[in-house]
């Protein structure tokens, strides 16, 4: 009967042990557009990314003309597209994607993101001398100047939980200003330096955003992906996105990472926590009266 406890207690243990390390070491998912920019046809299509690994999945062909900026609202895809001759805001939920409206701003680059407090889209656009930050209504594309950034360069914005807004600059040098990271002001657009990203000067466009645990992700235009400290902005490289023919093709623009946590399977971790409990009780009954008897007929 021992026997039997402590096997039911180590299965226990194993079926838990396993659902929590999963849980721990989900992957993050990410979603960015490759941009194939031809003279002819050209190409953008939305992929579906494993942060920590680069494994891309194509989800098809957006009809939005070079989507920068990305950001999810609930489970709605946003996106930024440099359009032909105006900004435009897009819904990317769905390939090929819904056209919202014209955004009337300036800039060379956009990022975006939602405000998880405000419940309010924002998106900046980077340009040369100065970036401009805007508040956008999702469901028309209004956009509201909120102000400028002198001499500071911003692409890819990011917002966490508490509402601080970041912004991505791999333009570096180009702009007087070394490769980093930047706090924005969301009611000023004023921006400032954190820190260097320590790569050098890369001169690559970015996508910027938070996942479930408020860990900082950015993707480069050639398909690299970091992980970005908030306190000092130095970048930490993870992985290269593969996409077409198992190499770095394209330009990736944007990133939005949906927030939502994994978590264990409920079921799993009920069957697992009753084995543990009934295996411990049993183990319990034993140590207090001992082994049962066995009758006379089961001696014999």
């Amino acid at each position: 009967m021992n026997t039997i406890r402590c096997a039911c207690l180590a299965l226990a243990w194993i079926v838990v042990s396993i659902q929590l390390c999963s849980s721990a070491t989900a992957a993050v998912i990410g979603y960015t557009v490759w941009s194939y920019e031809a003279d002819v046809n050209p190409e953008f299509r939305l992929y579906e990314i494993n942060m920590n690994t680069g494994a891309a999945t194509d989800l098809g062909v957006v009809a939005a003309f070079d989507p920068e900026g990305m950001a999810f609202v609930g489970n709605q895809l946003y996106a930024m597209a440099t359009g032909v001759g105006n900004w435009e805001l897009w819904n990317i939920t769905t390939c090929p994607g819904t056209w919202i409206g014209n955004i009337k701003s300036q800039g060379l680059d956009a990022g975006l993101d939602y405000h998880p407090v405000r419940k309010k889209l924002y998106a900046i656009f980077g340009s040369l001398p100065r970036s401009y930050l805007v508040e956008i209504d999702p469901v028309s594309g209004i956009a509201t100047s909120i102000g400028s950034a002198d001499g500071k360069y911003g692409d890819g914005l990011a917002i966490n939980k508490d509402g601080q807004a970041f912004a991505s600059d791999f333009v570096g040098d180009n702009d007087g200003q070394p490769d980093g990271l930047y706090s924005v002001n969301l009611d000023t657009g004023e921006m400032d330096f954190i820190g260097d990203f320590l790569l050098g000067d890369v001169n690559l466009q970015s996508g910027l955003a938070f996942d479930s645990d408020d860990a900082l992700w950015a993707i480069t235009s050639i398909g690299d992906v970091y992980a970005i400290d908030t306190t000092t902005g130095r970048a930490t490289w993870i992985s290269q996105v593969n996409t077409l023919n198992g190499g770095r093709n394209g330009e990736f623009q944007g990133l939005a990472i949906p927030k939502t946590n994994e978590i264990p399977e409920p079921s799993m971790l009920t069957v697992a926590g009753g084995m543990l409990l009934c295996g411990m009780i049993g183990l319990r009954y034993t140590q207090k009266h001992g082994r049962p008897r066995r009758s006379r007929r089961e001696a014999r």
